[in-house]
């Protein structure tokens, strides 16, 4: 039952796998941010790597889910106040990561209030360095973090608009929100969907390949053929496309878990070609690798 609520302020050295996570943007030039609008008073701004980030105007301010990163604040925060006069009034992060956290100081400067799951100021506080892929993250600064946090399903109003606010526990983090607005149509699912890629399973941050399909499922079960869905990174689909994104991560999880019990190791179970056939569009053979790589690194490891 949604909880109602009312707003008020053993390491595998991989060689192949190396630089899948990169930083995000940092140092490189930063693509122009660009804004779709896919129903009246609702904003979709995209063109960064740091991902989707979505706008609703209401009545008491602008509610925004995430905030990028820290390098892109600044031309975020001239597109958001070029869609409205009003100020930001709250933040909702999808999860812990950099590219959706970091911009989090630039508006709560403005006046914004910032929500994510209980675990985003856990894992955004730890020091993390992931040997396989070659990538460390330093904690998030202190105004980075979430002001307040949720445990449970939570519907949050804001000026007249109602915003569920989705909890799941160990999908493609184990601090994941999903934020639905059921009066306008629009979910956007954070990183447990990716477009145009292949997805990320943060093993290392809680997360799983089981709890990431399980988490499309209740997704699938609250949208219709109407719903627009706002995918952590790339462009906004359906939910048919949801439908064969989770067929796709069933799929070749199911191949990797083959694998493992055949005692294949990551390098042969890498070369099968277990994504090839979803590669187009995401990036090509070389990262269908990696992402088979990276659910081989979990799997084998006992997690799920």
């Amino acid at each position: 039952m949604m909880h109602q609520t009312c707003y008020s302020g053993g390491v595998l050295a991989i060689p192949a796998l190396l630089g899948l996570v990169a930083a995000s943007g940092s140092g490189q030039d930063l693509p122009e941010l660009t804004v779709e609008t896919p129903v009246q008073g609702v904003h979709v701004i995209h063109g960064h790597p740091g991902g989707n980030v979505l706008v609703v105007e209401t009545e008491k301010g602008l509610v925004l889910v995430d905030a990028q990163s820290a390098d892109v604040s600044d031309s975020l925060v001239a597109v958001v106040q070029s869609l409205s006069t009003v100020d930001p009034e709250l933040v909702i992060n999808t999860h812990y990561h950099e590219d959706h956290v970091a911009g989090n100081s630039v508006f709560r400067e403005m006046g914004a209030g910032t929500v994510a799951h209980r675990n985003v100021p856990v894992r955004a506080s730890v020091d993390t360095t992931i040997d396989e892929l070659q990538w460390h993250r330093e904690p998030a600064e202190p105004n980075d973090m979430p002001m307040w946090t949720v445990t449970r399903d939570t519907t949050v109003t804001v000026g007249g608009v109602r915003i569920d606010l989705l909890t799941f526990p160990a999908a493609h983090t184990d601090g994941d929100l999903a934020v639905y607005l059921p009066g306008r149509g629009i979910l956007h699912t954070g990183d447990i969907l990716e477009v145009d890629a292949f997805p990320f399973v943060d093993w290392w941050g809680g997360g799983s390949l089981t709890g990431t399909i399980a988490a499309i499922d209740q997704l699938l079960a609250l949208v219709d053929d109407h719903t627009v869905i706002v995918p952590g990174h790339g462009h906004m689909v359906d939910r048919a496309h949801m439908v064969a994104y989770r067929a796709m991560l069933a799929e070749v999880g199911e191949g990797v878990q083959e694998a493992i019990a055949r005692a294949d190791d990551v390098q042969t179970t890498m070369s099968l070609g277990l994504a090839n056939d979803f590669a187009d569009g995401r990036g090509g053979e070389s990262a269908a690798r990696r992402f088979v790589g990276i659910l081989y690194l979990g799997m084998s490891a006992g997690q799920r």
